[in-house]
């Protein structure tokens, strides 16, 4: 801010009003979601999954348990296979504006450039070179240049 005032607010003056404003914060409870692991943690990636919501460990419960024990081969008549289509197509219509069938809910960026690079070089193995655009994400730069090496390819930066 122009004052020099954080744009969060004042920061707290001491530990018993850090702890107050902590007691005040209306997201506080949101901490008892999670599974907390017992050793406190200064947890700075910013790019990984952090604390698994309890939640999610009680749903992959009920998936291991009932679905895949329970059911086995009769869970594909539950249609799951489908819901990368479905649920692209509910994303497409109220968030996108585009028409079904142009969204798929799918694999990262980078899982998906893995399997069309490969399936790209099995279809074609005559050729040399993988010609991509240099200014892609620097995992992906990182992952064509070792399907290349793999493959004893070329790789033509454009």
């Amino acid at each position: 801010m122009a004052d020099g005032s954080p744009p969060y607010g004042p920061v707290a003056s001491d530990l018993t009003d850090a702890r107050r404003r902590d007691e005040e914060d209306p997201l506080g409870a949101f901490r008892e979601r999670f599974l907390i692991a017992p050793e406190p943690v200064a947890y700075l990636d910013g790019n990984s999954l952090g604390r698994p919501p309890k939640a999610t460990i009680t749903r992959l419960q009920e998936v291991l348990i009932e679905e895949w024990a329970g059911r086995l081969i009769l869970s594909w008549e539950d249609r799951w296979v489908d819901l990368p289509v479905q649920v692209g197509d509910q994303l497409a219509q109220t968030v996108l504006g585009s028409a079904p069938g142009q969204t798929l809910i799918a694999d990262s960026t980078t899982v998906n450039l893995f399997k069309v690079l490969h399936a790209a070089c099995q279809l074609r193995p005559d050729r040399t070179e993988i010609v991509v655009d240099d200014s892609n994400f620097p995992t992906d730069r990182y992952l064509v240049e070792g399907i290349a090496a793999d493959r004893g390819l070329t790789v033509r930066w454009l």
